[in-house]
């Protein structure tokens, strides 16, 4: 019983610790929507989204200028400065543009 107590609260700091951020930004993980684009350079081509595409674009962002990250020769990520997210006047990205 002792043992299952030890690992419950071993599991609940797990989860505490996985939801504070060292950032203050005023976006978080949850709702990274809008502020990362997916590139395509040709209509014909089949994307492929990297699982880990909240990382790449988290590592990848900068505080005031929008980054790009290659996916392949047809993709790139177009990830949006922290400034420009916080600015007042920001409207939310598209998922996919193709061009």
């Amino acid at each position: 019983m002792r043992t299952l107590i030890l690992f419950l609260l071993f599991i609940s700091s797990t989860f505490k610790s996985f939801g504070q951020s060292s950032h203050t930004e005023n976006y978080t993980p949850a709702n990274f929507d809008g502020t990362y684009q997916i590139e395509i350079h040709n209509v014909r081509y089949q994307p492929y989204i990297p699982g880990n595409i909240l990382e790449i674009v988290e590592n990848s962002r900068r505080d005031h200028e929008v980054t790009y990250y290659p996916l392949d020769e047809n993709m790139r990520i177009r990830i949006l400065s922290r400034d420009e997210i916080n600015n007042n006047n920001f409207q939310k990205l598209e998922f996919i543009k193709y061009f």
